[in-house]
């Protein structure tokens, strides 16, 4: 069964290559994996500097015993100069298509500027510059050696394929911006960002398959409604060729007055994931607290699509983990005087 079930998702890979293009790694924590969603977001928190990770793991039952898994680790940091603020990142992600047996590693160089017009209004401009690797196991099975005597696929079989290599790597450019504004309590951001801006040449074969450009929007508002506590409903649609995605959903979070803990605040949230062209694919849960500046997230994403059948109704489970170093300068500027 293993065999035929990697035979289906190959020629799904193959005979469908335009559609699988569009279908990049993605992860449900977005808050979590700010560097992957934008590079506007490279240096975009308060502290000295920043480390991120992120694992998920999916459709353990499909392709079993090898589930589909993707990790994402980043690091940023902030350089500030006068009135200007800038910031530097490099970002790693690898991942495994189950029994598909693509392992594709990817790191990206990502900077961005960052603009205070005035208290109630920031601009976030970002860029990354990225080095993809894709790469087939060496194992693989193809319908030419599919053994019609043992009814299974026989590796010592030629496959008859010409020009196949077995990796495709290409650089990669993406460029993103958002807004971020101050309304009271209210706190509204808009955003953009055009991933593939290059149409980077991808092809196992060695044709001239470019990928084309993603492109990806996003909105939220976070409404502070004491003090101690904040809503944050949020959308972001993605568009990849003929493959969509569109995320809508809302986190709370619950803040802590200092305490022998350190506990900060603890969070919860739910969203809804489906198309542009597909009315339903997953509701997604998460959790998690933060504590002594480590921000710990959990999350699951139930399938609610056709999929559930063949996946025995089990989805994704996403861990996060971001630390943040604090800054030891003044949020405020502080203007020295004379005493008299």
């Amino acid at each position: 069964m293993k065999k035929i079930y990697t035979f289906i998702l190959f020629i799904a890979f193959l005979g469908f290559s335009k559609d699988m293009i569009g279908q990049d790694v993605h992860f449900s924590q977005i808050f979590a994996t700010p560097l992957f969603y934008t590079p506007a977001a490279t240096g975009d928190y308060e502290g000295e500097w920043r480390i991120m990770n992120t694992y998920r793991t999916q459709w353990r039952q499909i392709s079993s015993p090898t589930p589909f898994v993707s990790n994402a680790l980043a690091f940023d940091k902030q350089f500030n100069h006068f009135a200007n603020r800038f910031s530097a990142g490099l970002m790693y992600i690898n991942d495994n298509s189950g029994s598909v047996r693509i392992k594709s590693n990817k790191v990206y160089l990502s900077g961005a500027y960052h603009s205070i017009f005035n208290q109630k209004s920031t601009w976030h401009v970002g860029l990354q510059i990225g080095f993809v690797n894709k790469g087939l196991a060496n194992d693989m099975t193809f319908p030419n050696q599919f053994n019609n005597e043992t009814g299974a696929f026989d590796a010592t079989l030629p496959n008859e394929e010409v020009g196949l290599n077995s990796s495709a790597s290409y650089l990669d450019v993406n460029f993103g911006a958002f807004w971020r504004g101050k309304l009271g309590r209210l706190a509204p951001t808009l955003g953009g960002a055009i991933f593939h801006v290059n149409n980077p040449k991808e092809s196992f074969q060695g044709e001239n398959e470019r990928l084309p450009q993603r492109y990806m929007a996003n909105v939220s508002i976070r409404w502070n409604i004491t003090d101690l506590l904040d809503l944050t409903p949020y959308l972001l649609a993605s568009y990849h060729a003929r493959a969509s995605e569109v995320l809508g959903g809302a986190d709370v979070r619950l803040h802590f007055r200092p305490n022998g803990a350190g506990l900060n605040y603890i969070f919860g949230g739910a969203f809804y994931r489906s198309g542009i062209d597909r009315l339903t694919d997953a509701l997604v849960y998460k959790f998690g607290l933060n504590v002594q500046n480590l921000r710990i997230g959990i999350s699951y994403d139930s399938n609610i699509s056709e999929l559930q059948t063949a996946s025995n109704q089990e989805g994704a489970y996403e861990l996060s983990l971001i630390y943040i170093k604090p800054s030891l300068r003044p949020s405020k500027p502080q203007v020295p005087c004379d005493r008299f």
